[in-house]
């Protein structure tokens, strides 16, 4: 039985670096999966705010068409406040694309950055001829 503890314990480093190594390569899938997921956000409400854009100046123009014809003030002026709503709208959607859009930048900057610090590493653990030693040996305790 006691042969068999050397054994368990090479497994069990094997696994722990398979895993190290596995989160090191999900981390940097999912930092990039963020970039894209939240550029398409930035582009979805630049697309929605430029929509609005356009609903707020057709509200205008056909405000203006009701007071030519001789359409009640109020409600005229209703008209044209909803445009002013839309076009305040449109303004959030822009800076919510911007604010996505430099989210989206870091995603991707945090990936990279990563990769630079650890890839070397991570390559060089995976081409060891040795199982890698349980990772608190490399703890710096």
């Amino acid at each position: 039985m006691s042969d068999l503890v050397p054994v368990a314990q090479a497994a069990a480093a094997t696994t722990h670096s398979a895993a190290d190594a596995g989160s090191y390569a999900l981390l940097i899938e999912r930092l990039r999966i963020a970039s894209t997921a939240v550029g398409r956000l930035s582009d979805y409400a630049n697309k929605v705010g430029e929509d609005v854009g356009e609903v707020a100046a057709s509200v205008d123009r056909l405000a203006e068409i009701a007071a030519s014809l001789n359409v009640d003030s109020d409600t005229v002026g209703e008209h044209h406040e909803a445009a002013v709503l839309m076009r305040q709208s449109r303004e959030h959607a822009r800076s919510l694309a911007d604010a996505a859009a430099d989210l989206s930048t870091l995603f991707h900057r945090a990936a990279e950055a990563h990769q630079a610090d650890y890839g070397r590493v991570v390559e060089a653990a995976q081409a060891m001829p040795v199982p890698m030693a349980d990772r608190t040996f490399y703890a710096n305790h």
